[in-house]
């Protein structure tokens, strides 16, 4: 799927079965990137915040264990989001990202999709970052 520039792969193809529900959160946060060819500080900052989810999201399926011990451990959603906050440094965002995780996910091939996934963007933001009159979203 391109949204602008900035490539956004669904880890898997199918739409009518999305491998997890973070996926479709974070891509709507991407509908308001402008569909120019130009790297803006919108599209610099949605390649950013999808990052950062599949970064927790990476992290998770590496401990899915831990991770599944904690949930497993926890009364309801709000202490299992604190606990995997403090476990792994997650903020809010990223703790939900984890917890909407389905458990089909955490089998190999999602997880190297996944993996795979973070490399691509990672290289997209470098690129964005690169283009002549990109801007640091961060600075505005």
């Amino acid at each position: 799927m391109v949204i602008g520039a900035v490539r956004i792969n669904l880890v898997d193809a199918n739409r009518a079965d999305p491998c997890f529900r973070a996926s479709r959160a974070a891509l709507a946060t991407l509908a308001d990137v402008p569909p120019d060819d130009e790297p803006t500080a919108a599209m610099i900052q949605s390649a950013e915040d999808r990052r950062h989810v599949l970064g927790a999201i990476s992290t998770a399926l590496a401990d899915a264990h831990k991770v599944l011990d904690i949930v497993l451990e926890a009364r309801d959603v709000g202490p299992a989001r604190t606990a995997l906050e403090k476990a792994y440094g997650f903020d809010a965002i990223q703790a939900d990202a984890v917890l909407s995780m389905q458990f089909r996910l955490a089998a190999t091939r999602y997880r190297e999709a996944v993996e795979r996934e973070v490399r691509e963007v990672d290289v997209e933001l470098a690129r964005l970052r690169q283009e002549p009159g990109a801007k640091n979203p961060h600075e505005e």
